[in-house]
């Protein structure tokens, strides 16, 4: 970060440079107006700094750094990215063991590192363990199959599994 005296031109961030021997990467930075700026200031200090605007910062280890109004829409690469993760894998072809191993080992993991930084959307969450739910009973967007156990139990045997492998 690097504050700025626009009226003297004097970066407070000078005297780090000087003494670190490091020097900011333009290519790699980007500057984030409040969508109320006017125009004709994001140019003249886009151009002041020889750094580009952007409305997106991104993402930083696969979380957005900005994040939207809507916090559903904020959040939607994390269902994506479960559903993107599931279809890799053929569900047909797998046991209901080898199906249950793929979500407890692969595909758990994902939403759980993003629930680290941030409170996820009930929706979002929702969506997650339907996903989870038609992967583990073989159900399509064509062919919806039975589920033979409740979501819960399967969640608590699996919590209570894990309990038990840990004291052992």
């Amino acid at each position: 970060m690097i504050s700025c005296d626009w009226s003297s031109d004097v970066c407070s961030s000078d005297l780090f440079f000087s003494i670190s021997g490091l020097q900011t990467n333009l290519f790699k930075s980007k500057v984030l107006f409040s969508p109320n700026t006017d125009p004709l200031t994001k140019t003249t200090i886009s151009n002041t700094l020889g750094i580009s605007s952007t409305n997106d910062l991104g993402k930083y280890q696969g979380f957005p750094i900005t994040l939207s109004k809507s916090p559903t829409k904020s959040f939607q690469f994390l269902l994506e990215k479960v559903q993107k993760k599931l279809q890799g894998w053929k569900a047909s072809l797998l046991s209901l063991a080898g199906r249950k191993a793929i979500l407890q080992q692969c595909i758990s993991s994902i939403p759980s590192y993003f629930f680290q930084a941030a409170s996820i959307p009930k929706n979002i969450c929702q969506a997650i363990d339907r996903e989870q739910r038609n992967f583990l009973w073989g159900s399509t967007s064509d062919k919806r199959k039975i589920h033979l156990l409740n979501w819960g139990e399967i969640s608590n045997f699996v919590m209570n599994f894990k309990k038990i492998l840990q004291k052992g």
